[in-house]
């Protein structure tokens, strides 16, 4: 069965859909053009780097759009998410109000009898905590 999609006429399709409706999925291309995305596939237009591009250039400008409405919000969930973003870690650490930090002894280097013994305080700690 000849295919009757040319892969030029498709691209331009893709390219347009993706302009009209502001798509930042391929999955959302697939599935607002005429053909099954197995023929998008087999055109090469998944991956094709015009698509990608068009693709990307809208996630680019939502984020951009986003982060401008959440600084001029005056939504305090906004302005922290917005802070996280920017943010150092440690400030990202200090807006979290909380901290983890793991660290961990290298036991490898330890004898056996000291390495019996770290092992036994942790075991009694995390008795501890039950």
């Amino acid at each position: 069965m000849p295919n009757k999609y040319k892969k030029e006429e498709l691209k331009d399709l893709a390219l347009k859909v993706i302009e009209k409706y502001k798509l930042v999925f391929i999955t959302d291309v697939e599935a607002n053009m005429p053909c099954s995305r197995v023929t998008l596939w087999n055109h090469g237009l998944t991956d094709d780097e015009d698509i990608q591009e068009a693709l990307t250039k809208n996630k680019v400008n939502m984020k951009l759009a986003m982060r401008q409405k959440w600084f001029k919000s005056n939504n305090a969930s906004l302005q922290i998410s917005l802070y996280k973003l920017m943010g150092t870690s440690e400030e990202r650490d200090v807006l979290n109000a909380q901290k983890i930090d793991v660290t961990t002894d290298d036991i490898t280097k330890l004898s056996a009898d000291d390495r019996a013994k770290r092992i036994k305080e942790l075991r009694e700690k995390l008795n501890g905590f039950k």
